[in-house]
């Protein structure tokens, strides 16, 4: 009987050591998907691709199974290799780089945590009678179009390589119009000021030298410090008091704010809570209507919220009215 007993427990052990085995392999040995025969196809740039700018965009399949791809630069290429210009990991499958005259080599390849892909080998040259006149400086931040309440901007443009210097300036209103922020000079891609309340349009140009330089890049900007004028509530008047079966129009005037569209909202509040809306509409033209039989017989408080496009907000003062029993 006992010698049974330890038979049967050997057996149970010898199962209990399959599973940990099992168990113990890698999880990237079983997940991980083998690449290692695969190989990306460049879109772009064509081989032997011959610029007249100095910005390259490199573009490639995708590898199923890849977690990120390298992309290396080197001039003139990688037997005599001088120097690495780019060695960037990317999620991506498009990269765009600026690079000086001369003639480079790139390769490009798939990568997970357990295996790599065959590479792709390319070859580009940028000439050396090129001007950087018709290259874009492209502007990062404020987005175009940004409408903001703060009045200090952090202004931010990409590197290109060939540029030597950039020329600032932010102008109102229009591209003609007249200098908010003068001409400046600077060699870094970022830099603060702080603006009035306007309409501004900011603009980078790259100055290269030799070499020319490009075109002015430009982003419009407002900045509204504002709030909107407040709204004067008009009808329900203050302390109304009415029955079921009544429509109440709900109205209200307000000006328009000078530099940015502007959102009204009315909000209905039981008395006992000022703070959280039952009923939040948004109104346009001032004029909305509510059937009374969808209220509760009790005392309520209305008001309208005015908000601008920079998310400046006036609150008006409340009114009161009671549906009775």
């Amino acid at each position: 009987m006992q010698l049974c007993t330890f038979k049967m427990l050997m057996k149970k052990c010898r199962l209990l050591t399959l599973v940990i085995l099992i168990l113990g392999y890698s999880c990237s040995d079983i997940v991980e998907e083998d690449i290692s025969n695969e190989q990306l196809q460049i879109l772009s740039p064509p081989e032997n691709f011959i610029s007249s700018t100095t910005s390259v965009e490199f573009n490639w399949t995708s590898i199923d199974g890849s977690d990120f791809y390298n992309l290396t630069v080197v001039t003139p290429n990688f037997e005599n290799l001088i120097s690495t210009v780019v060695d960037s990991n990317l999620t991506d499958t498009r990269f765009i780089g600026f690079f000086s005259p001369g003639v480079y080599q790139y390769s490009v390849n798939g990568f997970n945590s357990a295996y790599e892909s065959q590479i792709s080998f390319g070859f580009f040259t940028i000439d050396s009678s090129l001007n950087v006149n018709d290259e874009i400086i492209q502007l990062i931040s404020p987005q175009n179009n940004l409408v903001s309440s703060e009045s200090e901007q952090v202004f931010i443009w990409n590197q290109n390589q060939n540029i030597n210097d950039y020329r600032f300036e932010i102008r109102q209103n229009n591209l003609g119009g007249p200098y908010e922020v003068s001409p400046i000079i600077i060699v870094d891609t970022t830099i603060s000021q702080v603006l009035n309340e306007g309409v501004f349009y900011w603009g980078v140009q790259g100055q290269s030298g030799d070499l020319g330089a490009t075109e002015f890049s430009f982003h419009v900007l407002t900045i509204d410090t504002t709030p909107p004028p407040e709204a004067t509530l008009v009808h329900p008047i203050d302390n109304l008091s009415f029955s079921s079966d009544t429509i109440l129009n709900f109205d209200w005037s307000s000006e328009n704010d000078n530099l940015t569209e502007t959102l009204d909202i009315i909000q209905i509040f039981f008395e006992i809570d000022s703070t959280t809306a039952i009923y939040s509409f948004e109104a346009e033209p001032n004029e909305i209507q509510i059937n009374s039989d969808t209220l509760e017989s009790t005392t309520y408080l209305w008001r309208v919220n005015r908000i601008d496009q920079a998310n400046n907000s006036t609150l008006s003062s409340f009114h009161e009215f009671t549906k009775q029993e």
